[in-house]
Formats: C-alpha cells, sequence, structure tokens
C-alpha cells in the first residue's frame, strides 16, 4: 500500500485531499501545526464517512526542522499542501514570503532525502497572472512579476515559493529521481470539511451576511475544492504531470456576478451595486483588505484548464454550484452557533 504525506492536513485544501487519499486506499500522513487538530481532523472525516484508520497525524511546521525527517519517512509521495493564506498586506510582508519559500524547500530537502518518488505543490493562479504583458489570456507558461507594485504579498509569497521549488527540482542532486508537478489553482469555493471554512470562502459569507454592501470589479477564475483535491491526487498517479506546473479552474467571473448568483437563489442580502474604481480606490485608504487589490480592478484574468483535462484527465464541477455550497454551508454553521450561544446563556440563568 502506497504512502503519501499531505501537508496541511488540516486546512481547507490539505484536508480535503487526505479524504480523498483515504477513500482510494493510500496509507496517508498529515502533518499539524500542533497535535490538538487530531480530534477535529478525525471527527470531520468521521462525519464525511471516511474512515481514518489509515490516517496518521505529524507535529511539524514550516518555520522548523523539527518532524519532516520522520513525516516522510517510509512515503512515497508528498503533497504539500501548507502555505500561509491571507487576504490583505500584512505589516511584515517578507516574513510571510520567507515562511513560503523557506518551508517549500525545508519539505523538498527532507523528502529528496528520504526517497520520496514525487512531491506535488499547491501553488496558484497569482503565480501566473500578475506580469507586465497587459495580457487577459494565461497559461501555465505565464509568470507573476514579484517586483510589480500591484503584485499582492500572498501572490509574491506563491510565486517565490514555486520558483524556490522549480530550481531545486531542476538544479538539485543530479542523483534524485523525485519528480515535481505544481497545481496552480485559482479562487477556491466549496464546501469544507470542518468548520474552517478557507478564506476564499470568506468573501461568499460577507456577501450573505450583508456585511459587504458593494462589489469591487475584480475578475478570477474559480474552482471547486474538491475538484483542486482531486487534480493533487491525479497528479501522484499520472507520470505525464511529472515536470509540469497545471492550471486548474472552471470559470471565470467578476465578483458581481458570484453576488448575483447567491441573490437569483435567495441570499438577498448579496450586493446588487458594483463600486466605481475611483470610489474602491477611495474606501482602499482605509481598508486594508480593499487596499490590496485596488491596484488590479477592471483588469480581466482567464486562466483555462486545458492542461488538466488533457493531461490529467480532469472534469470539475459546475463552480456556481459550489457557491452555493458554500453558501449553505456557511448558513448552517451560523444557525448552529446562533442555537449553541442561546443553549448556554439559557443553561447560565
Amino acid at each position: 500500500m502506497e504512502c503519501v504525506l499531505v501537508t496541511g492536513a488540516s486546512g481547507y485544501v490539505g484536508l480535503h485531499c487526505v479524504a480523498q487519499l483515504l477513500a482510494q486506499g493510500y496509507l496517508v500522513k498529515g502533518t499539524v501545526r500542533s497535535l490538538s487538530r487530531e480530534a477535529e481532523i478525525r471527527n470531520s472525516l468521521t462525519n464525511a464517512s471516511i474512515c481514518y484508520e489509515n490516517l496518521s497525524l505529524i507535529k511539524a511546521d514550516l518555520t522548523e526542522d523539527t518532524g519532516w525527517k520522520d513525516a516522510v519517512e517510509n512515503c512515497d509521495y508528498v503533497l504539500h499542501v501548507a502555505s500561509p493564506f491571507f487576504i490583505g498586506e500584512p505589516k511584515d510582508p517578507n516574513h510571510w514570503i520567507n515562511i513560503a519559500s523557506a518551508g517549500t524547500l525545508r519539505i523538498m530537502r527532507a523528502a529528496n532525502t528520504a526517497g520520496v518518488k514525487k512531491l506535488v505543490l499547491t501553488s496558484s493562479c497569482g503565480a501566473i497572472t500578475e506580469n507586465r504583458g497587459g495580457l487577459e489570456l494565461f497559461s501555465e507558461d505565464d509568470w507573476t512579476d514579484p517586483t510589480l507594485a500591484r503584485v499582492s504579498t500572498y501572490f509574491k509569497s506563491k510565486t517565490i515559493a514555486e520558483r524556490a521549488a522549480w530550481q531545486f527540482a531542476l538544479s538539485g542532486d543530479k542523483h534524485s529521481k523525485m519528480a515535481l508537478t505544481v497545481i496552480n489553482p485559482s479562487m477556491i469555493v466549496g464546501p469544507s470539511l470542518s468548520d474552517d471554512i478557507g478564506v476564499s470562502n470568506g468573501i461568499i459569507k460577507r456577501m450573505i451576511d450583508g456585511s459587504t454592501p458593494a462589489t469591487i470589479a475584480l475578475h478570477f477564475g474559480f474552482v471547486d475544492v474538491r475538484d483542486v483535491a482531486k487534480a493533487h491526487v491525479l497528479a501522484l498517479k499520472s507520470t505525464r504531470s511529472n515536470g509540469e506546473r497545471i492550471i486548474v479552474s472552471e470559470r471565470e467571473m467578476w465578483l458581481k456576478d458570484v453576488a448575483k448568483i447567491l441573490r437569483d437563489n435567495g441570499y438577498n442580502k448579496a450586493p446588487k451595486i458594483e463600486l466605481p474604481n475611483f470610489l474602491a480606490k477611495l474606501f482602499g485608504m482605509f481598508n486594508t483588505e480593499i487596499r490590496s487589490t485596488t491596484k488590479i480592478l477592471g483588469q480581466r484574468r482567464i486562466t483555462t484548464a486545458n492542461k488538466a483535462k488533457n493531461i490529467l484527465a480532469w472534469s470539475p464541477r459546475d463552480v456556481r454550484d459550489s457557491i452555493l455550497e458554500s453558501a449553505r454551508q456557511i448558513t448552517e454553521l451560523e444557525e448552529s452557533s446562533t442555537t449553541t450561544r442561546s443553549t448556554l446563556r439559557t443553561g447560565a440563568k
């Protein structure tokens, strides 16, 4: 039975990878920053009707060497999913960029030394779409230029970490046979296996609860989290994917399109108005999350997934349905939380 290590096993994408691997009969190791997450992970898998008998969890952190030797021991493959993910601009961008790139190299060195056959790295379309060319249509041949002022810290971290991974794979130990495939997802939505809905779904949450009164002119590809995990697992099995960057994206939409899907399906608080760019930039002066996106307003980004479909036989679900599944889960979690708070208040009387 082949063994796969999934880094960031408690995360939004990582947990879906763990679930799909277990369902397909792999032995799975998962890394977490704290073993206090173990019960949460196992409960989430149980709720998804996934047997976790073949899952073991190991404490390991991207910032430390401790734990990685044990994590990769006896593994045939590694899915390196763990990475800092945030919206907005942190106070110390280099700190987060260094965690992403140094952490990636730390894991690749450990995996290479352990004789791992293949590593699949989770990157992002954000490592592809931001450059000087004024393009609207992007492919795996394109690279983000991290020196551009408009590039967010998150996109810089993904670009620099992916560059480091390719440099290691192409110029590392000449005796190494470890293959590398990189998966470049667009904006990831869809239901979580745990109460952690993921950062991207936070956009949907703010739309349906009315805390986002208007959208701004941002255009991205969107993809379901389950299809992102599926692409990772398919890449493990495909020698044709060795040495390839692979975009996974189902369709492109403006944020106003996402809001309309939600309104058309009964989420009446979803915004009807798209702010003019000049107003979005004005609000960005007072809101760090908006500020980080105002430099890319109005830019279309078309990221086709032809390579994923041709090489991996990847067939994604309609992401418009995924958006609604996210909205339903968010609503259910909020209702459950409200009920719990009400019960606690009643019990305290």
